[in-house]
């Protein structure tokens, strides 16, 4: 069987293309498999040297429909895995245009499959949505429509589609009206048999010796929380002298562009709070290496997101639960779709700082529950391996493969 997998891909450094090869890796050892990737201009030798990646397309190109057509037709494939989010193949005005993409496939006879990392529901296209994300409250009420016949186009133009959690699936079956035995649940992978560094070791080599390490890693965006994590933190230090946060991160690329006001919000309102000898805000890009020191040296991961108008599976959750870490999170569904409150996290209300001080003192000051919510958050690691998912993934392609 020959899979063309249509993603971004390392080494962009995008939720996307960490996903993508880490199902890769894992799927090369039932299919053959082709990646058909962005050009980005640092194109790096695969780590497996049996897989072949194909630099066809690029982002913010009308053209990238064509491109990656044109790959997938020269290696005539079995079928056709594409992982999709709502601007992974460009800005808004190219990627409006990736239902084409399904179509061309469809007159092709090459089966597809979507991967949907994102599911917005219905009742969240409101004027306040498009506001936030950038596209202005005039015309909400259409904009609404083509947001929805844009999903339902894109649902209906695949053989499967493939969500991270129930929460994702039901929107699509109640709220876009899809067949419910077109799509296919399968959980986003998780680093099972990852090992860093002790948390004495990584504290050492990052000079946060003796101190008790908060943590918040990934792209700075809205909608994160770390606002009301800051505010919070501040009312904690007050109790904790020892305590420090690092947040392990940027601001998102596409904010200069989008929303160029919320640079230096972060900066400044820890100045404000005069945390900045409490707080480490990096604000660059982090490398693998440095961040899983990060991760190796946290003894609290936190999770302070306030939007849930986007469904989807958390990858910055995988990457730290294979360590047993203790999780705070809020009750928002990419984070309860996996996580139970006092059972391997702690759930909180978004944007409500007296919760999330209180959680992180509870985290802080309770070595037993502490280690249960590890315990527990390892067990939750093994039953969502690389190894299953990338299974039940060649499982997939082979039902598809029959039906046909």
């Amino acid at each position: 069987m020959k899979c063309c997998m249509v993603t971004p891909y390392p080494p962009e450094k995008c939720g996307i293309a960490i996903y993508a090869s880490k199902l890769v890796s894992g799927l090369g050892n039932y299919v053959n498999i082709v990646v058909v990737s962005n050009k980005n201009g640092q194109d790096e030798p695969a780590l497996d040297v049996k897989l072949r990646i194909i630099r066809s397309w690029k982002r913010a190109s009308p053209l990238y429909i064509f491109e990656i057509l044109k790959a997938v037709a020269e290696e005539s494939p079995n079928i056709v895995h594409i992982q999709h989010e709502y601007l992974a193949y460009g800005p808004r005005k190219y990627s409006i245009l990736f239902p084409v993409l399904l179509l061309l496939l469809r007159l092709l006879r090459r089966p597809a499959i979507l991967t949907m990392h994102s599911v917005v529901r219905r009742n969240s296209l409101t004027d306040d949505f498009f506001f936030v994300h950038q596209t202005g409250r005039r015309f909400s009420r259409i904009k609404k429509a083509i947001m929805i016949v844009f999903t339902k186009t894109m649902v209906n133009l695949s053989d499967a589609v493939v969500v991270h959690n129930d929460y994702m699936r039901n929107a699509l079956v109640q709220d876009y009206g899809i067949a419910q035995d077109s799509i296919v649940v399968i959980p986003h992978g998780v680093d099972a048999h990852l090992t860093g560094k002790s948390v004495i070791e990584a504290k050492k080599e990052l000079g946060l010796s003796q101190k008790q390490v908060l943590l918040f890693f990934g792209f700075v965006i809205p909608g994160k929380g770390l606002e009301v994590l800051i505010k919070s933190f501040s009312k904690v230090s007050q109790k904790i002298s020892n305590i420090i946060l690092v947040i392990a991160g940027r601001y998102h690329p596409r904010l200069s562009r989008e929303l160029p006001r919320y640079l230096g919000t972060i900066e400044k309102l820890i100045k404000d709070l005069k945390l900045g000898d409490k707080v480490i805000f990096e604000n660059r890009f982090i490398d693998d290496q440095r961040l899983q020191l990060y991760i190796s040296a946290a003894d609290i991961v936190v999770f302070p997101y306030t939007d849930d108008s986007i469904l989807g599976a958390s990858g910055a959750l995988a990457t730290c639960a294979s360590q047993g870490k203790v999780v705070i999170a809020t009750c928002i569904p990419r984070f309860v779709s996996e996580l139970k409150n006092d059972v391997n996290a702690l759930i909180v209300e978004p944007n409500n700082e007296s919760q999330l001080v209180e959680a992180i003192l509870r985290a802080s000051g309770d070595s037993r529950l502490g280690e249960k919510l590890q315990r527990n958050l390892r067990i939750y690691t093994l039953e969502k391996s690389w190894d299953a998912i990338s299974l039940s993934t060649y499982e997939l392609y082979s039902k598809i493969l029959r039906i046909q």
